[in-house]
């Protein structure tokens, strides 16, 4: 975690300098300040220091080596200061270097931002559940052979969910999982027809569901158009083998009890009125045969229609295979409605007065989306949720022009519970507006585990949420995540309110992002997230909009608040107007807020637990019992079940074979959910496997692992790089060794180097516990000027060798000059007729007949092109793709080592040679058409690549490249394209020495080693990489190298 010691008072602090002479120069090489999106991964930088000056530096407020590499592998936002004293006058100069390190897993989406994984779940203690009831929902008759949807509440006297966590056990079938009050899953098919009375019980609380199980079950089948007024009374059964339609105005009423089971992709779509009507007691099923046959949805796009449903379960939707919504790499689609997530939806709407109510009722283990509502003139939805539940799903959907109205209900689970990370919008909800006067609405509702965000208020609508006493955990990016219009001038934005909510685990609680959105808490509590309230986002865009914060609980957090933007690089305090909060540590950029005092202020928590007040849950908070021992050096987290008032603690053991090794004790003050135990086992022998042991709770109960055992799995050390010789000329910038994961304990291993005459030096290599990277400098060995050097490692401890063990470098033939091979502004075929391009266009032998010809830039819609291409088609409306291609002849015997790429596009593009895909930005990796939309929009984006020199041969070469548009209302594209060759060096193939053994080396792994007895031949492809090691004794060889 970022130190907090004056790390905000730093950002601010004036640069304090002496006028004129005497000011320190500062040389930092490695890093660049203020550099989007940053370092991936890490980033080693040395502080050079400047004779005559005395030089301190705090990276994040801690103290860093001055004149010697600094490694920072810590994703986030860093900061470095520099201090610089003259030893004379004693003038002081100071800088500051701003720089990020992102994980090259999640991309750009959380530059300066730890990477989040949610913990997992934590039972809750007994006494927790203390007022709380079962409520069971589930069939009261179902047919035998059919597995049975069902889904557990535990509400409190007035309904409300209690925020418990656990397991409903159930007689004769796997249990249950709860989070906060809620969960879904499936009894067993039962073979045989009866009543099955099921138990189902958790911490003592115990209630009974009898279902009646019926053999021989008649179905009816329905398909096609219904009658204007069609009723399906109580107890119905019927089986949907066709798409099903209910006529313009008119209606469907189900009867309580009703089943209705749909064949596979089978739709209802809706002109009129639907009805469910089912009760707690009769519910009414809308399911598949089976829970890998998945059906269609309603599909309700006219004006003045509606579904209601009360107890009511749908579960198996969505299930169409391919793209259902289009827009965002998703086309061409069924539907041709743009949505974030290309899977169908539970229910579909697009109309005015185009209503859904869901009282009662669950969408459970879906295939595809909840819902979605499409823009438009006059398009109005409004949907209410009372007691609903969305449970495993791959997103709650995508909103625009609908009002929710939300009560005691739950979106979790988008699309399950793991600690894998995916960037693909599985939001709990994605609204993207609200129309004027109709504000959405959530009270008492939870939004949890969801791989992005639990409420996304992206988009550029203006809009109005309000939230009050909701629940958000367990969210990988933002539990709400706040955008609208770019644009600086006044204009209505989104208006988020939350008041009296819960933030825990989450990436970032709230974040007032792109556009001019304004984001409000107040009365929150915001505990356990990377972030608590931010404004600003994780990318170098725009923002104009404001936070809030006040009266709220912000504690415990990676920081509580944040106001760092990356389109400028400053802290947006004029933005933010963070008071009268209660903070983990002061902050002096937002000062009029208190400190949180565990001892005095723990009381204040009582209103938002949502349980019992005594004992909370405690276990490990991961996802096994069984971890590598290298995992203590990022320290095992243990985790309460709730934030608790009163102060908790547990004992904590290391054992071996029976032995104690070291033991602590943890301590959980109000408000704080996590700690993390750490143990040095430098000193500990070889023990193979370690057993950690949590006991002793105070004010708490052991409610999930309380054991574990760690498995001293030793790492492999090898050389950091994929070949086994290199440039003499590298050999300044250090030997790099890398470990194939974190250490347990400090790594060693012998590094010798040998030249021609012999051993140059050897050493220990040693990394430290943790460690994973480190550079060898061989000063000495680079002196010595051999033309030959082998540098070996052996005998590792507490690790095993892996690749290769010795690392060759050799002086290289420099490559040759660049060579323009084509270049901007050129002349291009193009076709923009509105279709799919004729089969074979990227082809060598294709006939540009009927094609256009001009020079680039080629485009349209900027102003700036040299060569205006078609915008519209007669026939087909706007273009969505051009096609450009030409022609390259390359002279015999040319031959590159690097294709040194420039292109300018908008706003996707693909880039073939001689008929291979080589290259494509903003495009997906699925097969490309014409009606294919790019990614993301651009504006004349330009973005640099380097290819193989190979994909281009001697003689004639074919360059094609496709541009997208990415929607319909795209208003331009760009194209042009350059290519310079890196010409290869010549081919060289040498017999060298390091000590007594022979090496035959060569310059290029492209080319191939032949050998032969006889110098006519015949010559034999030796399948090898340079160098070889030549046998002292043998027969006579002869030895060439071959490109092929």
């Amino acid at each position: 975690m970022m130190s907090r010691i004056n790390s905000w008072a730093v950002l601010l602090a004036v640069m304090a300098a002496g006028g004129g002479e005497g000011r320190a120069q500062f040389s930092i090489t490695g890093l660049a300040n203020k550099s989007y999106p940053g370092y991936q991964d890490q980033v080693t930088f040395t502080i050079n220091p400047q004779a005559g000056y005395n030089y301190a530096a705090l990276l994040d407020g801690q103290p860093v080596a001055v004149g010697t590499p600094v490694t920072v592998a810590k994703a986030d936002y860093h900061e470095l200061r520099v201090w610089g004293t003259n030893q004379t006058s004693g003038t002081v100069t100071n800088q500051l270097w701003q720089f990020i390190v992102r994980p090259t897993e999640r991309e750009s989406t959380e530059c300066g931002l730890p990477p989040h994984v949610p913990y997992p779940v934590i039972n809750s203690a007994t006494n927790e559940f203390a007022g709380a009831a079962l409520r069971i929902l589930a069939p009261a008759q179902y047919p035998v052979g059919m597995e049975t949807p069902v889904v557990i509440w535990l509400v409190d006297a007035e309904g409300h969910a209690v925020r418990v966590n656990g397991q409903v056990s159930i007689s004769g079938n796997a249990p249950i999982g709860i989070k906060r009050g809620v969960g879904s899953g499936f009894l067993a098919a039962v073979a045989q027809a009866g009543a099955v009375d099921y138990e189902f019980q958790i911490a003592g609380l115990r209630t009974n569901k009898t279902v009646l199980f019926e053999s021989g079950t008649v179905w009816t089948p329905v398909g096609g158009l219904l009658s204007a007024n069609t009723a399906w009374p109580a107890n119905s059964r019927i089986l949907v083998t066709n798409h099903l339609m209910v006529p313009l105005g008119g209606a469907l009423s189900i009867g309580e009890g009703s089943i209705v089971l749909l064949n596979p992709l089978m739709d209802i779509t809706n002109h009129g009125a639907i009805s469910i009507n089912g009760t707690v007691e009769q519910m009414v099923v809308f399911t598949p045969l089976t829970r890998t046959q998945y059906w269609g949805g309603f599909i309700q796009h006219t004006n003045n229609t509606s579904l209601a449903a009360t107890g009511t379960i749908f579960t198996g939707a969505g299930g169409y295979p391919g793209y259902w919504f289009g827009g965002h790499g998703h086309d061409p689609s069924l539907s041709g409605i743009s949505s974030h997530r290309a899977e169908q939806a539970l229910i579909s709407l697009v109309g005015a007065n185009c209503n859904l109510t869901l009282v009662d009722s669950a969408a459970m283990h879906l295939y595809g989306q909840l819902g979605h509502s499409k823009s438009g003139t006059g398009a109005s939805y409004r949907i209410e949720m009372t007691r609903f539940l969305m449970h495993r799903t791959t997103t709650g959907g995508e909103y625009t022009g609908a009002q929710f109205i939300v009560n005691d209900s739950a979106f979790i689970e988008c699309p399950d519970d793991s600690a894998g990370y995916a960037d693909g919008d599985n939001d709990g909800l994605y609204i993207t507006d609200s129309r004027a006067g109709f504000p959405h609405g959530f009270t008492n509702t939870l939004f949890g585990w969801t791989k992005d965000d639990g409420i996304d208020s992206g988009g550029s609508g203006a809009g109005t949420l309000i939230f009050d006493r909701c629940w958000f955990e367990a969210i990988f990016h933002e539990a709400n995540s706040l955008s609208g219009t770019e644009n600086a001038s006044p204009h209505a934005d989104k208006d988020v309110r939350h008041y009296n909510d819960v933030f825990l685990n989450c990436g970032q609680a709230i974040e007032s992002g792109y556009g001019a959105p304004t984001g409000r808490l107040e009365r929150c509590f915001v505990t356990d997230c990377q972030t608590g309230g931010r404004f600003g986002d994780n990318y170098d865009w725009s923002y104009y909009g404001f936070l809030w914060a006040t009266n709220s609980i912000l504690i415990h957090n990676h920081r509580d608040v944040w106001g760092m933007n990356f389109d400028d690089w400053t802290y947006r305090t004029n933005n933010m107007d963070v008071r009268s909060n209660w903070l983990t540590a002061a902050n002096a950029i937002h000062p009029e807020n208190q400190i949180w005092n565990a001892s005095t202020d723990g009381w204040r928590l009582a209103d938002y637990r949502q349980t019992a007040p005594g004992f909370v849950g405690l276990a490990f908070a991961v996802r096994t019992n069984q971890l590598p021992l290298r995992a203590i050096q990022d320290g095992i987290p243990v985790r309460l079940s709730v934030f608790s008032t009163s102060t908790v603690q547990v004992a904590y053991a290391f054992t071996s074979n029976g032995q104690p090794l070291t033991n602590g004790t943890l301590t959980f003050a109000p408000g704080q959910m996590t700690q993390v135990i750490y143990a040095d086992a430098e000193s500990w022998n070889d023990n193979g496997q370690v057993a950690l042991v949590l006991s002793a709770p105070v004010e708490a109960e052991l409610t999930g692992l309380s054991e574990l055992l760690l498995v001293d799995v030793q790492p492999a050390v090898s050389f950091a790089v994929t070949n086994r010789q290199a440039d003499m000329d590298t050999l300044t910038n250090g030997v790099g060794l890398r470990l194939s994961g974190p250490p347990a304990r400090a790594v060693q291993v012998n590094v010798q180097a040998d030249g021609p005459a012999g051993v140059l030096t050897n050493f220990v290599a040693a990394f430290s516990a943790g460690e994973t990277n480190l550079t060898l400098w061989l000063p000495s060995v680079v002196a010595a000027n051999a033309d030959l050097v082998r540098v070996t490692l052996s005998q590792p401890v507490h690790a095993s060798l892996s690749g290769f063990s010795a690392l060759h470098y050799l002086k290289m033939p420099k490559t040759g000059t660049n060579a323009t091979v084509l270049g901007r502004g050129s002349w291009w075929n193009y076709f923009d007729q509105g279709i799919e391009p004729p089969a074979g266009w990227k082809g060598l032998d294709y006939s540009t007949n009927g094609w256009g010809y001009g020079r680039a830039e080629l485009g349209y819609g900027d102003g700036d092109e040299t060569t205006t291409i078609t915008r519209t088609n007669a026939v087909n409306g706007k273009v969505h793709a051009a096609y450009f291609r030409q022609l390259v002849v390359l002279n015999p015997g040319t031959a590159f080592s690097a294709l040194n790429c420039w292109l300018k596009y908008d706003d996707g593009a693909v880039v073939y040679l001689n008929s291979n895909a080589v290259f494509r930005v903003r495009m997906s990796n699925d097969p490309i058409g014409y009606l294919s939309w790019a990614t993301g929009g651009s504006e004349n984006s330009i973005t640099n690549f380097v290819l193989s020199g190979a994909l281009l041969r001697p003689g004639t070469n074919v360059v094609a490249v496709e541009v997208h548009q990415d929607d319909a209302s795209s208003s331009d594209i760009s194209f042009d394209f350059e290519i310079i060759g890196t010409v290869a060096a010549p081919l060289r193939v040498e017999l060298g020495r390091i000590s007594a053994d022979r090496l035959l080396y060569w310059t290029s792994d492209a080319a191939v080693l032949q050998a032969a007895t006889n110098l006519p031949g015949p010559w034999i492809n030796v399948p090898t990489n340079s160098p070889l090691q030549l046998p002292l004794f043998g027969e006579k060889q002869f030895y060439r190298l071959s490109r092929e």
